[in-house]
């Protein structure tokens, strides 16, 4: 809450502030609300499966205060920032759901409540008070290594008294932003926030709640042109950053029934004349006019004959000859 009013100061705006309760209670500390993550093991791969489940349940968390309280801005801290910072990465938010059994119609309530967040902002972030490595969070959620289509907008902000700053780099540089300390670019922030929310169209797959290229649940991307529902993980973006591409509307783009610019009536009807090839008047020369390729005569080896003979020449002298000066095939001493 302190932080929610120092950047309501910094953006002039009167934010409501709605605190989550973690999704793990402690028993150690009677004051503590609970935790987000402890992947606490004593194995590693037990640790990995421990942080992916844990990080897919407060993912949940979250969307369900989401959906509920319908929120504008994003702000974590500490364990919580890093739930933020995972939430604004659209592949593992999309696993996440995908590791549940939700039914549709929450689904529906979760697309349509996340289109309406428009930043998230990280401060301090963390898995452990003793230990917070990148190199774990990256085994346990391999999501965040791959191409992500564009999401919210993301800050990232450091306290003075702040520990993890390699880690939060690392994280930084995952969720594609930067660590600022003690600021952020409030002006961005500002810009992100007066966005007007998207107007969600329902395509022929949002009835069902499947994706339309997979027909399986659990899919977060919706096309803002026809309103299909699409797995981000099924419809990859060509670039990091860039908007996720629709399946039906490249199709529909691809067999459009509209006529090409520049063509006059007449030719959309009996249909335009094939242009004819005019002759170049430029001759061609070397192996565009049919001439034979030749291999290049070395120059740090002095070749054999046997060489030149396996390479289809008579001799070394006629390939050395062939090679540097082919116009002098018919020419004589």
């Amino acid at each position: 809450r302190a932080w929610s009013q120092r950047m309501s100061s910094q953006l002039l705006m009167d934010f409501d502030c709605q605190v989550l309760d973690p999704p793990y209670a402690s028993d150690d500390d009677i004051d503590c609300r609970g935790f987000w993550l402890r992947p606490m093991a004593r194995q590693a791969t037990q640790q990995v499966k421990l942080l992916r489940k844990q990080s897919f349940a407060s993912l949940i968390v979250l969307l369900e205060g989401v959906s509920r309280w319908r929120p504008d801005l994003l702000l974590g801290y500490g364990q919580g920032g890093t739930i933020v910072a995972l939430s604004s990465v659209p592949l593992v938010l999309e696993a996440a759901c995908k590791s549940r059994v939700i039914p549709l119609d929450t689904m529906e309530d979760y697309r349509r409540s996340w289109a309406g967040v428009r930043a998230a902002v990280v401060i301090n972030p963390l898995l452990l008070v003793q230990r917070s490595e990148m190199t774990l969070l990256l085994e346990a959620l391999p999501e965040l290594s791959r191409t992500q289509p564009a999401g919210v907008y993301k800050g990232l902000m450091a306290s003075k008294g702040y520990v993890h700053m390699g880690f939060a780099r690392e994280l930084g540089a995952a969720i594609g932003t930067t660590v600022e300390k003690e600021t952020m670019d409030y002006g961005c922030l500002a810009a992100a926030l007066l966005r007007e929310r998207p107007l969600l169209f329902a395509g022929r797959s949002v009835g069902s709640g499947l994706c339309c290229v997979c027909n399986k649940k659990g899919a977060l991307g919706r096309c803002d042109r026809c309103g299909a529902i699409c797995h981000y993980a099924c419809a990859r973006a060509s670039l990091p950053g860039r908007p996720q591409p629709c399946p039906i509307c490249e199709d529909l783009d691809k067999t459009s029934k509209e006529p090409p610019v520049g063509v006059w009536p007449h030719e959309m009807e009996v249909g335009a004349p094939t242009p004819r090839a005019r002759p170049s008047s430029i001759p061609a020369v070397g192996i565009d006019a049919g001439a034979q390729e030749e291999v290049p005569f070395p120059e740090d080896i002095v070749p054999s004959e046997e060489m030149a003979q396996r390479l289809g020449y008579s001799s070394v002298r006629e390939w050395h000859r062939r090679t540097l000066a082919k116009g002098l095939d018919d020419a004589t001493a």
